[in-house]
C-alpha cells in the first residue's frame, strides 16, 4: 500500500511536470542529467514515505530537466540498498564500518549523494552532542561550518543553534534566530514549538516574540496557550529581579483568564503582582480566591503549598491595608501550615504585646507566642516578651528573654532591655557592666540611665493627657514645636512627636535630629524613627542618604519601597528642572518598573517627551491624562502639542 502511495506521489510531482512542459522543451536532445536516484529508490522501496517525498523534490530543484522514473520496483543493481537501511536507521558506525570494508574489499566509491548525507549526518550528530555536553562555541563552530543544517527542515537543531548563540553571545542573537524560524516555517505547529523552545531556554527575555506578525495576526488561537504561558514567566520575573511588567493588553488577558478558570497557582502569582504594584486590595481579593480554589480541587492536600502561600499573601495584604486585627487572627489560623506563616505569626503577634502600660493578654495566647518565637528562634518575638514581662514588673522573666533575643540576634533594643532588666531587679553593678559592653556597639547606650525602668512605649498607646500629643492630633504643630521644647531632655517617644510636628512645618533639618534621639527607643519607635529620619532626608534633599536609611533593617519593605519611589520622583523632577529630559525618561521608565507613574510624573514625561520634539508620544500622555480626569493642566497640555490657541 505504501509503495502505491509512493507511486501516486511520483504522479503527482512528475507527470504533472510532462504535462505542462513546453513543445520546444520536449524536442531538444539535450542529453538527460546524471542523477543519483539510489536514496530515492531505498526510500520508496523501504516504506518511507515522508523521505522519499523530501528527496524528490530535492533532486527536482537541484535538476529542473530530469524526469523521475515512474517505476522504483526494480533495485537491481542498487548496490547501495543495504547502506541506506542502515543509514536510515541512523546506525551510522556500521554504516562507516561496511563503507570501509567495501573499500577494501571490492575498491567500492560510496555514491555522491550516499557520500554528502552521511556527511551532513555525522556533523548533526556531532552538533547535537556539542549541544548537550552545553559546548555552545562548538555549536556554533559547527552550524557554521556547514549552513544546510537547520532551518525548518530540522528545528531540532535551529533551535540548539539559537540557544548556543544566546548562551555564547547575547540572547538578542537568539531571538534572531527564533524570529527567522517563526517567519519562515509554515506551519503553526513548528512555530508554536519555536517559542515553547524559546521560553524553555530564555524565559520572559524572548516575550517580545510574541509581537512577531506570524503569531500577533494569528486568529485560531493557536497560539494563546503560549501568550500565557510567556506572560506568566514575565510575571515571574517582575517578582524576582524587577524586570519590566508584561505589555498591559497581555497581563488584562492572564488575569481575566486565571480569575475565569480559579488556577490557584496563577492567582497567587497575580496576588504578588498586584503586591508588587501595591495594590493590596485586588492582592488580598486574588489571594483570597487562590485559597478557595486551592482547598475546593479534588487534589486539595496536594494542593496544601498553594493554600500556604495564599494565606501568607492575603495576611501580609490586611497588614499593608491596616486590618491589623483580621490579619493577626488570620495569621493565628495558619501559623501551622508552613513556617513562613509562622514566622509571620509572631511578627504581627509581636505588635499585640507592646504598649504602656502593656495589655493583659491569656496565658494561653502568651505561651503560644512564645513557644512560636522559641522555634523560629525569632530576636523580635523575644525582645518583646522582654519588655512584656518588664511591664509586669517580672524582672528574672524580662531578663531571660532579652538574653535570648540577644542570642537570637544583637539589637540595641534587646541590649538596653537587658540593661534596665538588671538594674529594675536590683543587679545595679550588673547593669553597669552590660551597659558598659552594649556602649561599645551602640553608643547610645552610653548614657542611658539606670534609674530608667520603663519599656519605650508606642506612640500611639501614650496619655492622651500629654500636650505634647494632643497638639500633635489636633495638628498645631507649631504649638507642638513649643512645648517639646520648652522642657529637658525628651523620651524617645516624645523625641518622635517631636520629628513629626518639626517635618509637618518643613524644618526636615532639625526633624532629623529629632528623629535621631527617638533612635532609642524601643523596636515600634525605632521602627516609626528610622521612617521619619529617611522621610526628613529627602525632604532636605539627600536622596542618598535617604535611600541609605531605608536600606537599614529596621525599614519594613513597604516603607522601603515607598522611600525607592519616592527618590525616583525626586530624582525625576531635579532631572526635569536642569532640562535633562532624556534622563527625565530614563528615570520615570525605571520607577515605572515598580509603580505606575501618578499625575505629576504623567505629565513631566508627557513635557519632557515634547521638549525632545516626540510630539506623537507626549499628545498621547497628555491624552491619557486628561481621559482620566480633566484639569487645566492637561487641556493646555493637549492644546500646545496640539499647536491650538490656549
Amino acid at each position: 500500500m505504501s509503495r502505491l502511495i509512493l507511486r501516486a506521489s511520483c504522479a503527482l510531482f512528475v507527470c504533472a511536470g510532462a504535462v505542462f512542459a513546453s513543445p520546444a522543451l520536449a524536442e531538444t536532445n539535450r542529453p538527460a542529467p546524471l542523477v543519483d536516484e539510489s536514496a530515492l529508490r531505498y526510500y520508496a522501496n523501504h516504506d518511507q514515505p515522508e523521505r522519499f517525498r523530501a528527496e524528490l523534490k530535492r533532486l527536482q530543484t537541484l535538476y529542473p530537466n530530469w524526469i523521475a522514473p515512474t517505476d522504483f520496483s526494480d533495485t537491481a543493481g542498487d548496490s547501495e540498498a543495504d547502506l541506506w537501511a542502515l543509514f536510515a536507521k541512523d546506525d551510522l558506525e556500521a554504516l562507516d564500518r561496511e563503507i570501509e570494508a567495501r573499500k577494501a574489499s571490492t575498491g567500492y566509491t560510496p555514491s555522491d549523494d550516499l557520500t554528502a548525507k552521511l556527511r551532513l549526518k555525522h556533523l548533526r550528530r556531532q552538533l547535537i552532542g556539542a549541544s548537550d555536553r552545553k559546548a555552545y562555541g562548538q555549536v556554533i563552530e559547527i552550524a557554521s561550518r556547514e549552513p544546510a543544517l537547520g532551518g525548518c527542515a530540522d528545528l531540532d537543531v535551529s533551535w540548539r543553534v539559537a540557544e548556543a548563540k544566546g548562551r555564547t553571545t547575547t540572547v538578542a542573537a537568539a531571538i534572531a534566530d527564533y524570529r527567522t524560524l517563526i517567519d519562515r516555517c509554515a506551519s503553526v505547529e513548528e512555530r508554536r514549538a519555536t517559542l515553547q523552545i524559546a521560553l524553555a531556554a530564555f524565559g520572559h527575555q524572548v516575550a517580545v516574540l510574541l509581537s512577531e506578525p506570524a503569531i500577533a495576526q494569528e486568529r485560531t488561537g493557536a497560539f494563546d496557550a503560549i501568550a500565557i504561558d510567556m506572560t506568566r514567566a514575565q510575571i515571574a520575573a517582575v517578582l524576582e529581579n524587577d524586570a519590566p511588567l508584561p505589555d498591559e493588553a497581555r497581563l488584562s488577558r492572564f488575569v481575566e483568564t486565571s480569575t475565569a478558570s480559579g488556577n490557584a497557582s496563577d492567582l497567587i502569582l497575580i496576588g504578588w503582582l498586584f503586591r508588587h504594584r501595591l495594590d493590596h486590595a485586588d492582592a488580598l481579593e486574588a489571594f483570597d480566591l487562590a485559597a478557595r480554589r486551592a482547598a475546593e480541587t479534588p487534589d486539595a492536600p496536594q494542593k496544601a503549598p498553594w493554600r500556604a502561600e495564599s494565606e501568607l499573601g492575603a495576611i501580609l495584604s490586611l497588614v499593608s491595608l491596616e486590618r491589623t486585627e483580621e490579619a493577626a487572627s488570620r495569621a493565628s489560623q495558619a501559623r501551622t501550615m508552613s513556617d513562613r506563616l509562622e514566622g509571620l505569626y509572631v511578627e504581627i503577634e509581636a505588635t499585640r504585646f507592646e504598649g504602656d502600660p502593656p495589655p493583659r493578654r491569656p496565658d494561653a495566647e502568651i505561651a503560644d507566642f512564645a513557644a512560636a518565637t522559641a522555634r523560629q528562634r525569632s530576636a523580635r518575638g523575644a525582645e518583646v516578651l522582654g519588655w512584656y514581662a518588664h511591664g509586669f514588673k517580672q524582672m528574672t522573666t524580662a531578663r531571660q528573654w532579652f538574653e535570648q533575643s540577644l542570642g537570637y540576634g544583637e539589637s540595641e533594643g534587646a541590649a538596653r532591655g537587658l540593661i534596665l532588666a538588671a538594674a529594675a531587679s536590683g543587679d545595679l553593678a550588673g547593669a553597669k557592666r552590660l551597659r558598659g559592653e552594649w556602649a561599645e556597639r551602640y553608643a547610645a547606650l552610653a548614657d542611658l540611665s539606670l534609674n530608667e525602668t520603663q519599656k519605650p512605649a508606642r506612640v500611639q498607646s501614650a496619655s492622651r493627657s500629654d500636650p505634647l500629643i494632643a497638639a500633635f492630633e489636633a495638628k498645631r504643630y507649631a504649638r507642638c514645636v513649643e512645648i517639646a521644647t520648652a522642657g529637658g531632655a525628651l523620651s524617645p517617644e516624645r523625641s518622635l512627636i517631636h520629628g513629626w510636628c518639626l517635618l509637618e512645618l518643613k524644618r526636615p533639618s532639625e526633624a532629623l535630629q529629632a528623629f535621631g534621639q527617638a533612635l532609642s527607643g524601643g523596636p515600634v519607635v525605632r521602627r516609626d524613627a528610622e521612617y521619619g529620619r529617611s522621610l526628613a532626608l529627602l525632604a532636605a534633599g539627600d536622596l542618598r542618604g535617604a535611600g541609605a536609611v531605608a536600606d537599614t533593617r529596621l525599614m519594613s519593605d513597604e516603607r522601603r519601597r515607598e522611600i525607592g519611589l519616592a527618590i525616583l520622583a525626586d530624582q525625576a523632577i531635579a532631572a526635569f528642572d536642569a532640562k535633562h529630559y532624556r534622563a527625565v525618561l530614563q528615570i520615570l521608565d525605571e520607577r515605572s518598573r515598580f509603580a505606575p507613574d501618578n499625575r505629576r510624573l504623567a505629565l513631566l514625561r508627557g513635557w519632557s517627551y515634547w521638549h525632545l520634539n516626540r510630539r506623537s508620544e507626549a499628545e498621547a500622555v497628555f491624552e491619557r491624562s486628561d481621559r482620566a480626569l480633566s484639569t487645566r493642566e492637561t487641556r493646555e497640555a493637549l492644546a500646545v502639542v496640539r499647536q491650538k490657541g490656549l
